[in-house]
C-alpha cells in the first residue's frame, strides 16, 4: 500500500517532517510515499528528496489532504500531519513538534533527514546573480507565506554588498544553499528558510531574525527548533 502524506502547505513544514515520514514508512513498510504539495515546490523537492513521489495539491486531491485521522481511502494509507496540534488538542505554539508527537516520535530527530544538493545549480545561481562569494555579503530574505505575499521591513547593511533572496525561475530554495553557507551575515523573516539554514554549516556568526508581522507577533511557534546557530531575535 502507498502512503499519502497530508501536509501540502509550507515548505518549512515539509523539510521539518522528512524524518517523521521516513520513520513512519520504515515502521509500517509502505511500498512508496506520495506527497501532494504546492506546484511551484515540486521541481526543487524532486531533486532534494528523490525517493518521494511529489504531486500537485490539485482540487481532486483535497479529499485526501483534508483528512484529520489516519485511515485508508482508495487504497492510500492517509498520514495526517498538517492538523497534528488540533488532533492532539495542544496550543498552536506546538504546531511543529505536534507533527512528531502525534506519532510518538522524537521531534528533535528532524535534522537526521538530509536533502540531496545539486552543486551545478548552486553554482549556476551564484553566477546568475553575479555574486563573489569570497567577498563579504549580507543575505536578506524579506518574503514569507507560501505565495510570498508577506514582506518584512529588513534594513540593508551599508558596510557590504546586499543580496536579497527572490523567487528565480529554474531555481529552488535548496539551490541557495551555497550562497547561504558563505554569507557573512544573514537577515531573514521567520519562514521556511530557517529550517534549511538549520541543516547547513554557516560562515555567518549569527542570524538576525524578524517576526512575520502581522501574522505572528512572536517567535514561540518555532524558536525552540532553532538551536544550531546563534539567532538575534528582533
Amino acid at each position: 500500500m502507498k502512503a499519502l502524506i497530508s501536509q501540502p502547505f509550507g515548505l518549512g513544514d515539509v523539510i521539518f517532517t522528512q524524518q517523521l515520514v521516513n520513520d513512519i514508512v520504515i515502521r509500517s513498510g509502505y511500498e512508496s510515499v506520495i506527497w501532494p504539495v504546492e506546484s511551484h515546490f515540486i521541481d526543487g523537492l524532486k531533486r532534494a528528496y528523490p525517493n518521494i513521489e511529489w504531486r500537485p495539491a490539485s482540487p481532486d486531491i483535497q479529499k485526501y489532504i483534508s483528512v484529520m485521522k489516519k485511515c485508508v481511502i482508495d487504497d492510500y494509507a492517509i498520514i495526517p500531519i498538517r492538523f497534528a496540534n488540533t488532533m492532539l488538542h495542544v496550543p498552536y505554539s506546538r504546531c511543529m513538534r505536534a507533527k512528531y508527537d502525534l506519532y510518538k516520535l522524537d521531534w528533535q530527530t528532524w535534522r537526521n533527514a538530509s536533502f540531496q544538493r545539486t552543486p551545478e545549480r548552486e553554482n549556476a545561481l551564484i553566477e546568475y546573480l553575479g555574486i563573489d562569494i569570497d567577498r563579504p555579503y549580507h543575505l536578506i530574505n524579506k518574503r514569507f507565506r507560501t505565495n510570498e505575499s508577506g514582506i518584512a521591513p529588513i534594513p540593508i547593511d551599508t558596510s557590504m554588498q546586499n543580496i536579497e533572496m527572490t523567487n528565480i525561475n529554474g531555481f529552488s530554495m535548496f539551490d541557495w544553499s551555497k550562497i547561504i553557507e558563505n554569507a557573512a551575515h544573514i537577515s531573514t523573516v521567520g519562514t521556511s528558510l530557517n529550517y534549511l539554514i538549520e541543516l547547513l554549516n554557516l560562515k555567518a556568526s549569527y542570524i538576525t531574525l524578524y517576526k512575520r508581522m502581522p501574522d505572528e507577533p512572536h517567535y514561540k511557534n518555532y524558536d525552540y527548533i532553532l538551536t544550531k546557530h546563534k539567532y538575534i531575535f528582533t
